[in-house]
């Protein structure tokens, strides 16, 4: 569409093509005009891409010397040169590259002369610069940036992966020739071949952000809802399907404006999962913009231009899966959500968490984090399971706020109150670094933890840890095991509340209460 549009070639053929769309009442009145490029076309799906690499990079730059083949075929006429002589003496077999740098420039030069008043290329009009289209430019990078696959070490090494940084670097510096390539359409789904750390190809914005593009970027949700009423035998099925749909492949934002609707479908992603700031200059906001970009990361819908959320509950999945995997816990979470799903005991859980917390948590930010923190990667590893129903933050009602986690089972009921305790707010005696009082911590009894007081830099919080537990969080547990909302919505499960207590980012205190909101025994340590 792009092409017939702007392409000068395709300048006798508007009429037919776009009179009467919207389009043509902004050619009308000035604001766009067709037919004003030579487009340059580029399909890196096409390429074939083949295990070895020495032929992957063959397959690259035969792909790169056709398209340019093809522009001088379809424009030979413009420059008076046959298209047989330009493509002997113009195309370099060996380096793609200098075929196109030898294309723009001779666009460039063409055009210079008209400038100049040379009648020898009257067909060009003077304003007619290069358009360069690139469909689908990371499919043939994609194919060997797998993971799971020990190509990536020797790609990096590539004549093929040298040829797709060159590319793109090529491209950027022919832009500032006069006449040279003046814009660029890109489509793709990853930006990793155009970062700085492989071509430096940093001039692109991001369209599929823009609310005026938002309805080509995927699916809507009342696209979805009208292939489910032809697809399904009644409204009542569709219906189904479209909340299933909703649960757990929401959330994808490819618009940051809330008045366009979104791509399918975003009535409930995850506001409470994972925000993170994407205005400040953190040192892992690369990884953030890759994930925002892969789909793990979407808007929050509240503060979009500020907020990140994970997108939806496959992605939680994944998140979590992903990160047990890595400190080799997937095994043993696995169990201990069996034993959770059939007994409603949490603990087992929750000590595979203080395993996975005591490896991550070990800089400045791990001993930072808050209860909200803890109590979201904890939902993120351990029940993101569909065979869950969690609640974070459940609203129990107006007076009462929030509780932290709520989790139904078939059989079993569990309300869950998450406290932490920052490691630095910890009196240890003698003043010493994090990492010694992480150590002295993961080696107390729960008495000892029970008697830790807070220090002075506590503003809030006085006493020992015991004291603060029973004339502070007692009474909100037990408003919540009391509160009505809890007690219908248990109906005749078993009934289970605890107090998840984090302390330090080393240890994690359980406390039981029973329905009447009396505590159960006593504390333990998992």
């Amino acid at each position: 569409m792009l092409e017939h549009f702007h392409g000068i070639q395709y300048k006798a053929e508007y009429d037919m093509l776009f009179k009467d769309l919207d389009v043509h009442k902004d050619v009308k009145a000035n604001k766009v005009k067709p037919s004003e490029y030579f487009v340059l076309n580029f399909n890196f799906s096409a390429v074939r891409r083949d295990p070895d690499l020495t032929k992957a990079a063959q397959g690259l730059a035969d792909g790169i010397n056709g398209s340019v083949g093809l522009f001088y075929e379809q424009n030979h006429s413009y420059f008076g040169i046959s298209a047989e002589k330009l493509i002997s003496e113009r195309i370099n077999r060996e380096t793609p590259i200098s075929s196109l740098g030898g294309l723009v420039r001779l666009v460039n030069q063409t055009l210079a002369e008209i400038k100049d008043g040379d009648s020898h290329h009257s067909t060009i009009v003077n304003h007619v610069k290069i358009y360069l289209m690139a469909d689908e430019y990371d499919a043939f990078l994609n194919e060997y940036m797998d993971p799971h696959n020990p190509i990536p070490v020797a790609w990096t090494r590539s004549d093929a992966a040298s040829l797709i940084r060159d590319f793109w670097a090529t491209v950027k510096r022919l832009m500032g020739l006069r006449y040279g390539i003046r814009k660029c359409f890109i489509t793709g789904i990853s930006p990793l071949s155009l970062v700085d750390n492989t071509s430096g190809f940093n001039i692109a914005v991001n369209l599929s952000f823009e609310k005026e593009v938002a309805g080509l970027c995927g699916l809507t949700r009342a696209d979805i809802a009208a292939a489910l009423q032809v697809i399904c035998d009644s409204e009542t099925k569709a219906a189904e399907h479209l909340t299933q749909l909703t649960k757990y492949a929401d959330g994808y934002h490819f618009c940051q404006n809330n008045k366009v609707e979104p791509v399918f479908n975003t009535d409930t992603s995850l506001e409470y999962l994972q925000h993170s700031d994407i205005t400040g200059e953190s040192s892992d906001s690369a990884w953030k913009t890759l994930l925002l970009y892969f789909g793990g990361f979407t808007f929050d819908k509240q503060s979009p231009s500020k907020n990140l959320v994970i997108t939806n509950l496959i992605a939680v999945k994944r998140f979590g899966t992903a990160i047990l995997r890595r400190f080799k816990l997937l095994g043993s979470m696995q169990r201990a959500i069996r034993v959770l799903t059939s007994e409603g005991d949490i603990k087992k859980v929750l000590a595979g968490y203080r395993m996975l917390m005591a490896e991550r948590d070990t800089g400045a930010s791990g001993f930072g984090k808050s209860e909200e923190n803890h109590r979201d990667s904890f939902y993120v590893v351990t029940l993101a399971n569909p065979a869950l129903v969690s609640h974070p933050e459940y609203k129990s009602n107006k007076k009462l706020g929030r509780v932290d986690l709520l989790v139904e089972l078939p059989h079993h009921f569990i309300l869950m109150e998450w406290k932490a305790v920052n490691i630095d707010f910890l009196d240890f005696g003698k003043s010493r670094g994090r990492e010694l009082k992480a150590k002295t911590l993961s080696g107390l009894y729960v008495d000892e933890v029970l008697g830790l007081k807070f220090n002075e830099r506590e503003q809030h919080r006085k006493g020992t840890i015991e004291e603060w537990i029973r004339e502070k969080v007692t009474p909100q547990l037990q408003s919540y095991v009391a509160s009505v909302e809890a007690k219908e919505q248990c109906g005749d499960r078993k009934f289970h509340a605890h107090l998840v207590l984090v302390v330090g980012s080393r240890h994690i205190l359980v406390w039981d209460m029973d329905k009447k909101g009396n505590w159960i025994g006593e504390p333990v340590l998992v």
